[in-house]
């Protein structure tokens, strides 16, 4: 079995989903639509709520290759086991999977909260991004026979 172990930082996810709330209130065209819609710092209990709920729902989809799971302050760790026949080249696609499903899931909470007409698109690349972290977990080599 192939331990892959996965710290995620909880302040990377979140200063990116500012950034991409921010984006997304720039572009809106309206005059005040990014102080609307840009998370800001007074926004930090909800988003940390966002955080909890998107993780909680990265574990259960984890769960089948789950060993362990340590959460703090700082973010969370994830202790995956897989077979040996997956890629070593996938371990660290696995790991940017993984970030890159809880930024998409954080943003489309917050979006449905400021902005319902964004929230679909961010769910929709949420659940992308959870499948294609899935194919890769599940992703296997063939076997070689090796010629004497």
């Amino acid at each position: 079995m192939k331990i892959i172990n996965i710290a995620i930082s909880k302040q990377d996810i979140l200063s990116d989903t500012r950034l991409a709330s921010a984006y997304a209130g720039a572009r809106g065209g309206v005059a005040d639509d990014f102080s609307r819609v840009a998370a800001s710092e007074s926004d930090s209990r909800l988003m940390e709520r966002f955080w909890q709920e998107s993780t909680a729902h990265l574990v259960t989809a984890l769960r089948p290759v789950l060993r362990q799971v340590s959460r703090s302050d700082d973010g969370i760790a994830l202790c995956l086991g897989l077979s040996d026949s997956v890629s070593e080249s996938l371990c660290d696609e696995i790991s940017t999977g993984c970030s890159a499903y809880l930024t998409a899931a954080v943003s489309a909470r917050w979006f449905a909260t400021v902005r319902r007409d964004e929230a679909a698109s961010a769910e929709a690349i949420a659940a992308s991004e959870l499948e294609a972290l899935s194919q890769r977990i599940y992703f296997r080599t063939s076997p070689r026979r090796h010629k004497p």
